[in-house]
């Protein structure tokens, strides 16, 4: 267990802690567990939990295995941190090697390049922009999930030639109940075909519905195809109030020449919002799209 700062960092029956540091030159070289920050971060679950908040990592990461930018293996949380660095070696990941029980990764930011090893990667282990690996120790699963929340991988380059097992945001999840929340990954140049959140989900198929696009290109991604009610404008009752326009989620209702005009149904997703606050009854749901 190598880490640029802490080797491991353990809860005991206190929660330690690492917050406003910094590793920002040089190479961190070891076996397993290898992270820019600390090698390890552990919890006495399910009591005390070290974490690690607002750190930097630049340089070179470099491991046989559960290799990241931030933390080589955790068990615990990582808020608010980023990795410039660029992480070589199996289960790796631009925050987290190997995120195991109770381990949760949150509002973090990877701008380094990720190298896979596909000798030793062949355990199963996966290569993400975010998280390489997910994995509980347990198999019941109902108190050790874990969870990428907020996280955004702004580098183009995750690479490991058995793409099954790799992912802009997470590289493979095995026996542990997960969830992958408002994180964001840029489209990325990975060897072969490339899986854009998840390589690999526990049934070994790629997860429905994921489709990432570059920054600011949101307007690419349809999410009017989500609906199940369509909001319907009624244009003589509307007095051009424009209540309706700030409370839409999707700004979804153009506005030109001060009035509001047609739905941008390619991004509504009906949430019905907007005929709620409508005063004059110009704005109606309907079922379906």
């Amino acid at each position: 267990m190598v880490g640029g700062l802490v080797g491991q960092l353990n809860a005991g029956n206190n929660a330690g802690k690492i917050t406003n540091s910094s590793f920002s030159a040089g190479t961190v070289e070891g076996y397993h567990s290898v992270g820019g920050i600390v090698g390890s971060l552990k919890n006495a679950q399910p009591t005390y939990f070290s974490s690690v908040t607002n750190c930097n990592a630049a340089g070179t990461v470099t491991g046989a295995y559960g290799v990241g930018g931030i933390a080589g293996s955790c068990y615990s949380y990582i808020e608010e941190c980023t990795n410039n660095a660029t992480v070589n070696g199996a289960a790796s990941g631009g925050i987290v090697g190997h995120l195991n029980t109770y381990g949760c990764v949150v509002g973090c930011t990877n701008n380094g390049e990720i190298n896979g090893e596909t000798s030793v990667d062949s355990k199963g282990y996966g290569t993400g922009g975010i998280v390489g690996h997910i994995h509980s120790e347990t198999t019941t699963g109902n108190d050790t999930k874990n969870y990428v929340i907020g996280c955004r991988n702004l580098n183009a380059k995750v690479t490991l030639t058995d793409t099954q097992r790799s992912g802009g945001i997470v590289g493979n999840q095995k026996r542990a109940l997960s969830g992958v929340y408002g994180s964001y990954t840029v489209k990325s140049d990975v060897d072969n075909a490339f899986q854009s959140w998840w390589g690999q989900n526990p049934n070994g198929a790629t997860n429905e519905g994921n489709k990432v696009f570059e920054a600011a290109t949101s307007r690419e991604f349809c999410t009017g195809e989500w609906r199940t009610a369509t909001p319907v404008f009624i244009e003589e009752k509307c007095k051009q109030c424009l209540l309706c326009v700030p409370v839409c989620p999707d700004s979804s209702i153009p506005v030109k020449d001060c009035k509001r005009g047609e739905f941008d149904y390619d991004h509504c997703k009906g949430c019905g919002i907007c005929a709620k606050v409508c005063p004059f009854g110009a704005i109606e749901m309907k079922e379906g799209k």
